[in-house]
């Protein structure tokens, strides 16, 4: 009888006007790290299948950084579906009456004019794909682009100015006020001290004098004479008080944190992460507090550093409730991945099941192990046999493996088939193989149990529907944590012998009296 064995597998007016703000330095960094990735892109046509993914990664990464800014700066990206489209408006800048009262994050481009999208001919399964819903860029492997490229054709390319939603305050560009008055522009919030019977007109602005409240209160006094038919005088006084509206507290911006959070490859993981008040007036008026891991809220002063896990809070705190209150809560999670896995994953064969009458043998070793069942034995009576048949014979050679990135498919090791000739259904239906994964960078050793199915089927002149099988029946997909990111190995296998057997799902067919070979590949899958 035949059976199968076989198997795969901030700013001011004035003189000071034409500085930048800190942030718009930072913006500037992160400008040039997006041309850099680009020129990078450009070079390396020929770089391995990995280091494209992770330069898209980081490529993403990017340009998620100046949508946020651009967002935050009152940019709108609504109806826009597609990538080129998003990279175009990031290109236009706010007109030159709109940047001098500005007082958002950025009021030019944040990408150079020549960037472009693109789609090879060749694209791997890998995309950058713009998410209309999140407003963001995501990695996936249908539509989107592959690429993002810097075409010299675009130098010269004239983009339209924005149309941006003003800040709720502005900078004044017309007299010794900061913020100009409100019956000007009501978009702008402080009104100057009314000078009118005044007579220190030299010290208009007093900064000690609190914040006006929402009610006021105030009392008066008044005499008064008459006179009628007769004679006869009088006097009177009185007093009254009076309450007023008060206004409404206006909402503190959300602050902006740089870099946005995700997950990075390990060289291009953030060391620290700065905080933006995104336009929130300082001073006795509002601070940025943040938190570490849901840890207490603490003043920010500069940059955070950062490891693989890091959830970073931030909020603008109101220091005058009277005029502001408290900003939304903005967060954001850095995870990063491995460099790469180095180690081998050698196996042991153990728990042979079958009928009454099994018969196998396991033969223990490095690179290989073997396990070898069924009878070969004819028995001819009268205590004679004969030899007549061949044994089915399951082997498995481990592979070493160097740098294999975290969700890219490996070769963990060989699967060999003999399929013999055995008598009395003396042949296994099951067997187990443990694999021990041993990683030697980063360091970790864990193990994972594989048990096979064996099934044997009636021979027919149909060569695949007579072909023996050798199934993944409870694949037991094993996890470990590296820097606060889980990442799981999970199977497949594919075959390395077309003519001798094929793939179908978690089944390997092997055709009748065929000797065939499956490599048995895995993929180690983060969490984030």
């Amino acid at each position: 009888m035949n059976t199968s064995p076989a198997f795969s597998n901030s700013r001011s007016p004035g003189r000071w006007r034409s500085a930048f703000t800190l942030l718009e330095i930072f913006v500037t960094i992160a400008l040039i790290g997006v041309i850099t990735a680009v020129a990078v892109s450009q070079m390396g046509s020929g770089l391995p299948q990995a280091v494209v993914d992770t330069r898209l990664s980081s490529d993403v990464a990017h340009l998620n950084q100046m949508v946020s800014v651009y967002l935050a700066d009152g940019g709108s990206l609504d109806g826009i579906t597609s990538e080129q489209g998003v990279i175009d408006k990031l290109k236009r800048a706010r007109s030159s009456a709109e940047s001098k009262t500005n007082v958002g994050v950025t009021t030019g481009r944040l990408v150079d004019v020549r960037l472009r999208a693109t789609l090879s001919a060749n694209a791997s399964t890998t995309r950058a794909v713009w998410n209309p819903t999140t407003k963001r860029f995501d990695i996936g492997t249908t539509g989107g682009v592959n690429s993002f490229t810097l075409d010299d054709s675009l130098a010269d390319a004239n983009f339209p100015l924005d149309t941006r939603t003003a800040s709720r305050i502005k900078y004044n560009s017309s007299n010794g006020w900061v913020w100009g008055t409100s019956g000007a522009d009501p978009n702008i919030a402080y009104n100057p001290p009314n000078t009118a019977n005044q007579t220190n007109q030299g010290n208009n602005f007093d900064p000690t004098i609190d914040l006006p409240s929402g009610t006021t209160t105030g009392t008066g006094t008044g005499t008064g004479t008459g006179t009628g038919t007769g004679t006869g005088t009088g006097t009177g006084t009185g007093t009254g008080t009076g309450t007023g509206p008060g206004s409404t507290p206006t909402t503190l911006p959300t602050p902006i944190i740089s870099p946005s959070g995700g997950t990075f490859s390990a060289a291009t993981f953030p060391a620290s992460v700065t905080i933006s008040n995104n336009g929130a007036p300082g001073g006795a008026a509002s601070k940025i507090i943040y938190r570490k891991n849901g840890s207490a809220w603490m003043d920010y002063s500069g940059p955070i550093s950062l490891l693989s896990g890091d959830r970073i809070e931030a909020m603008n705190l109101s220091l005058s409730a009277t005029a502001f209150s408290d900003s939304a809560v903005t967060g954001q999670e850095y995870y990063s991945l491995v460099n790469g896995f180095t180690g081998s994953a050698a196996g042991t064969w153990t728990d042979v099941t079958g009928g009454p009458t099994l018969d196998y043998e396991i033969t223990p070793g490095s690179p290989t192990t073997s396990v070898s069942h069924g009878n070969t034995q004819l028995d001819l009576g009268n205590g004679e046999f004969l030899d007549a048949g061949v044994a089915n014979v399951l082997s498995y050679t481990k592979n070493d493996f160097t740098n294999i990135q975290p969700n890219v498919s490996f070769k963990l090791g060989n699967l060999d088939l003999l399929n013999g000739t055995t008598f009395y259904d003396s042949e296994a239906s099951s067997v187990k193989l443990r694999i021990n994964l041993n990683l030697t960078n980063p360091p970790m050793n864990t193990t994972m149990d594989i048990v096979f199915n064996l099934i044997n089927t009636e021979n027919s002149p149909d060569r695949l529907a007579s072909a023996d099988i050798v199934e993944i029946a409870t694949p037991q997909p094993t996890s470990f944590t590296i820097d606060n990111v889980t990442y799981t190995l999970q199977l497949n296998w594919v075959t390395l012998d077309p003519g001798a057997g094929v793939v179908q799902g978690n089944q390997f067919l092997v055709f009748e009296g065929a000797a065939a070979q499956a490599e048995l590949r895995a993929t180690l899958y983060s969490n984030h």
